[in-house]
């Protein structure tokens, strides 16, 4: 007697689930030209998912629309609180009547102030 006999083998036939995922939509919310102490530059891109409503920030090598991603902790963007390393970077207003100005000047101020790499200038979104 083989081993197999001693065991009913069953066939269970799934069934596919077809999972969509969410879509997600992003506001770019200001693109911002940097650069080191080297004059190294960089673009840091600030986006908002409006599906979920939280912030992520995008850095890239060079001020090119094509440059290579990197690691937003190269940005070196932390401030020191109570003896502990926090990110310096702003994810949530202030205030209610917090402005996207006035969000993005807070941005700024965290670049300038705490990170390894100074705020150049804003880039504008061009139209067609």
């Amino acid at each position: 007697m083989a081993l197999l006999d001693r065991y009913v083998v069953k066939t269970v036939k799934l069934k596919q689930l077809e999972i969509m995922p969410k879509e997600k939509t992003y506001k770019i919310l200001g693109h911002f030209l940097l650069e080191d102490y080297n004059d190294n530059k960089s673009s840091l891109i600030l986006r908002l998912n409006e599906s979920s409503g939280y912030i992520s920030y995008r850095l890239y090598m060079g001020h090119g629309s094509s440059g290579m991603g990197e690691a937003l902790s190269n940005l070196q963007c932390e401030k020191s609180v109570g003896g502990r390393r926090i990110d310096a970077l702003p994810y949530e207003k202030v205030r209610a009547d917090e402005t996207m100005e006035e969000f993005k000047q807070r941005v700024i101020e965290a670049i300038d102030k705490h990170s390894v790499r100074k705020f150049i200038r804003e880039r504008k979104t061009v139209k067609f």
